[in-house]
C-alpha cells in the first residue's frame, strides 16, 4: 500500500485539486523510476511526491507542465500505457502548446511557432487547468517519444491536430453517449465539447442526454458540451444554472465547474455563481470562485465578493487566481492583493504576484518585482515560470517595469531577457512608454531599451548602434558587456560599431573584453 501526504505545495489549489478528485473508485496512475520521487496523474492534474517513511510519500509540488505529455481521462491513460508497454504506438490527448491552423486538403496542418500563451501562462502561474483556456491536441505516443517536456513540445512530427478528435470521430462519440457505463458517456460528452463547432451534429443527442440521463452529473456534462459546440444555444447555460440548486453537493460543484469551463460565454450565470459563493459546501464555493475567474472581465460584478474572499484562508487561493483572470476590471482588489503578497500565507504569494501582473495598474510593479526576485533566488524552480508569466501578452503593461528593474543588479538578468523576448511580439505597438528609457540616467537601462525597441522594429538600426556604442564607454561593466553582446547579435549589420568595439578590446574588465571579441567575430562573419 502507498499513502500520499498532501501539502499546499506551491499553491493551495494543488492540494485542493487532489482532494476534490479523491473519491472511492477514482483512478490515478503513479510513475516511479526507481528513485525517491514519483509523479502521479489524476487526469487534468499531475503532482510530484518524495518518499518519506514507508508507506508514506509526501507531495512536494504540482507538476502542471506534465499535462503537455498527457491531459485526459486516467482510465484512458491506463489503457494507453498498457499498449505502449507492449510496443504499440497510440494516439493520446495532451495540453496544446502551439496554435494549429487546419487548411483544406489532406495533411494540411500548419503549426504556428508561437506558443498557446493562455495555457502556457496558466501552467507557469499554477492556475486552474481546465476549460476554454486549456485546449488539448492529439499526439502520437510510444516508448520512442521524447523523454522530457521541452523535447516533446518541440517535436511537431508527433502532432496530429487540435482537439481530442475531428468531425470524423463525431459519429462514434455520439454512439458512446448511450453506453451503459457512466464513465464512457461522460468522456464522450467531454470530447464532443472539446471538438467544438465541428461536432454540431452531436447537439441533438447531447441535449437529449442533458434532459433525460438518469445521472445528474452526466446531464451537466452534456449541457457543457452543447455550450462548447454551439455558443448561441440558449438551453445549455440555464441547465447548468439550475443544477447549482441540486440537493447533492457534488452536482452543484460540478455545475459550477462546467460553467467555468464554458468561460466568458457563460457570463449570464455570474449572479447565480455569486449566490453559490455562500454555499454551505466549501467545495461548491471554491468551484464557484474558480468559475467566476474563468469568465474573465465579464465577471467584473464579482470583484467585491472575490476581494472579500481573500480574507478567508479557505477561499483565498481560488480568489487570488480569479481576480487575476478578471484582469484590469479587478483593479479595486489591488490593495487587498498586495496585503496577501506581504502576508503570512506563503502558499499564495506567487499567485498574488501573478494576479497583480495580469490586473496591471498601481499594483503591477509590486507583482513584477516579486516574481523577478523569487526567480532570481531560486532559478531552478522559478525562473522559467516567472519568465513566461511576465512575457505573456496579458503582461504588456509590465514592459516598462521590466526595463526599470534592469537598474537593480540582483534581478536585471531575468528582467532584460524577458523584456527583450516580449518585445518580439509587439511590432505594431507604438512603445512610447519604452522610448522614454532611451534617455534614462542608467546606461544599462538605455542599452536594453534600445535593444527592445530594435526587436520591436520601432527604431532605426543606426540609432540602436549609437546607443550601444555610447554604452561601451559607461562606468558600469555589466552595461558595457551587454552593449557588446547586442552589437554582436547584429552580425554584419553592426559593422559601423567595429571601430568602437576594437577600441573596447583594451577595456579593464575581462568580461567586457571577451564579449567585445565575440561581437567583432560575429560582425566580421559573412
Amino acid at each position: 500500500m502507498v499513502k500520499h501526504k498532501l501539502t499546499d505545495g506551491f499553491h493551495p489549489r494543488q492540494a485542493r485539486a487532489i482532494l476534490d478528485w479523491a473519491e472511492p473508485g477514482s483512478i490515478a496512475l503513479c510513475f516511479q523510476n526507481g528513485e525517491r520521487t514519483c509523479v502521479t496523474c489524476i487526469g487534468g492534474f499531475w503532482y510530484e511526491c518524495a518518499i518519506s517513511a514507508t508507506p508514506w510519500w509526501t507531495m512536494t509540488t504540482g507538476r502542471p507542465e506534465l499535462s503537455y505529455a498527457y491531459s485526459g481521462s486516467t482510465a484512458k491513460l491506463r489503457h494507453h500505457v498498457t499498449a505502449m508497454l507492449s510496443g504499440r504506438q497510440v494516439i493520446i490527448t495532451a495540453l496544446q502548446y502551439r496554435v494549429f491552423v487546419r487548411l483544406p486538403g489532406p495533411q494540411r496542418l500548419i503549426v504556428r511557432e508561437r506558443e498557446h500563451w493562455d495555457a502556457n501562462e496558466a501552467v507557469c502561474a499554477r492556475r486552474l487547468m481546465r476549460g476554454q483556456g486549456w485546449p488539448v491536441c492529439r499526439i502520437k505516443a510510444s516508448l520512442k517519444m521524447p523523454n522530457t517536456i521541452p523535447e516533446l513540445i518541440r517535436d511537431t512530427d508527433l502532432i496530429l491536430g487540435a482537439g481530442p478528435g475531428g468531425p470524423e470521430d463525431v459519429p462514434t462519440l455520439v454512439k458512446a453517449l448511450t453506453h451503459e457505463q457512466a464513465r464512457i458517456r461522460i468522456e464522450a460528452a467531454e470530447d464532443l465539447g472539446q471538438i467544438g463547432p465541428a461536432a454540431v451534429a452531436a447537439v441533438p443527442a447531447l441535449l437529449k442526454l442533458s434532459e433525460q440521463d438518469r445521472d445528474p452529473l452526466i446531464r451537466v456534462e452534456a449541457a457543457k458540451a452543447v455550450a462548447g459546440i454551439d455558443s448561441k444555444n440558449k438551453t445549455a447555460i440555464p441547465i447548468l444554472v439550475e443544477a447549482l440548486n441540486d440537493k447533492a453537493g457534488k452536482v452543484r460543484k460540478r455545475a459550477a465547474e462546467c460553467l467555468g469551463d464554458v468561460g466568458p460565454r457563460g457570463k449570464s450565470a455570474v449572479a447565480a455563481l455569486l449566490k453559490a459563493l455562500k454555499d454551505p459546501d466549501p467545495a461548491v464555493s471554491w468551484a464557484a470562485i474558480d468559475a467566476l475567474g474563468q469568465m474573465g472581465p465579464g465577471a467584473e460584478a464579482a470583484v467585491p465578493s472575490l476581494t472579500e474572499a481573500l480574507k478567508d484562508a479557505s477561499t483565498r487561493g481560488a480568489a487570488v487566481d480569479a481576480l487575476g483572470q478578471i484582469g484590469s476590471k479587478a483593479k479595486a482588489a489591488i490593495p487587498e492583493l498586495e496585503k496577501v503578497l506581504k502576508g503570512d500565507d506563503k502558499s499564495v504569494r506567487w499567485a498574488a504576484a501573478s494576479a497583480l501582473v495580469r490586473i496591471g495598474g498601481p499594483g503591477l510593479k509590486t507583482g513584477v518585482r516579486y516574481l523577478l526576485e523569487t526567480a532570481t533566488q531560486n532559478r531552478e524552480r522559478n525562473w522559467t515560470d516567472a519568465y513566461n508569466i511576465l512575457m505573456a501578452p496579458t503582461a504588456r503593461e509590465a514592459l516598462p517595469v521590466l526595463l526599470d528593474a534592469v537598474r537593480d543588479p540582483d534581478i536585471r538578468e531575468i528582467a532584460w531577457e524577458t523584456a527583450v523576448d516580449s518585445s518580439i511580439y509587439l511590432t505594431k505597438d507604438p512603445l512610447g512608454d519604452v522610448k522614454v528609457f532611451l534617455k534614462d540616467k542608467d546606461a544599462g537601462v538605455r542599452c536594453v531599451a534600445a535593444w527592445v525597441l530594435h526587436c520591436a522594429r520601432a527604431v532605426e538600426i543606426k540609432n540602436v548602434i549609437a546607443v550601444q556604442v555610447e554604452t561601451l564607454k559607461a562606468s558600469d561593466p555589466w552595461a558595457r558587456r551587454q552593449a557588446a553582446r547586442f552589437l554582436g547579435r547584429l552580425g554584419p549589420y553592426g559593422k559601423e560599431a567595429a571601430p568602437a568595439l576594437t577600441e573596447a578590446l583594451r577595456d579593464q574588465d575581462q568580461g567586457v573584453r571577451k564579449s567585445v571579441a565575440e561581437a567583432l567575430q560575429r560582425i566580421q562573419q559573412r
